[in-house]
């Protein structure tokens, strides 16, 4: 199965908060991908004390004026969980080899 974090690029500063968060995919109790977009996505990582990510049904990101950093917290139930790291997706090359993977899977 292939992971968002194998397709996760160079950690980053911040990010523009100007697009809202329409998503999100809990991947770790410490991991998550949160979409602004149909091919935008982040991989953020926050600090080990947010045992409510993977079980909640909405989370919240602070920002700070028009950036998300790593000043910020992921909001999760009654968690804050500060942001240890924003990392890029590559959506458009995990896209393609989710689709080669199906197109490879033989059919029953």
């Amino acid at each position: 199965a292939l992971s968002y974090v194998d397709y996760a690029g160079e950690p980053v500063a911040q990010i523009s908060a100007l697009r809202p968060i329409d998503g999100w995919t809990p991947v770790s109790r410490n991991q998550l991908v949160s979409w602004t977009g149909m091919n935008e996505a982040w991989l953020l990582r926050v600090w080990d004390n947010c045992p409510d990510l993977m079980f909640v049904n909405g989370i919240r990101v602070t920002r700070t004026g028009s950036t998300i950093s790593r000043f910020d917290k992921v909001m999760a139930g009654r968690d804050a969980c500060p942001i240890q790291e924003i990392r890029p997706i590559d959506t458009a090359r995990m896209k393609a080899d989710r689709k080669a993977a199906r197109d490879t899977t033989p059919k029953p």
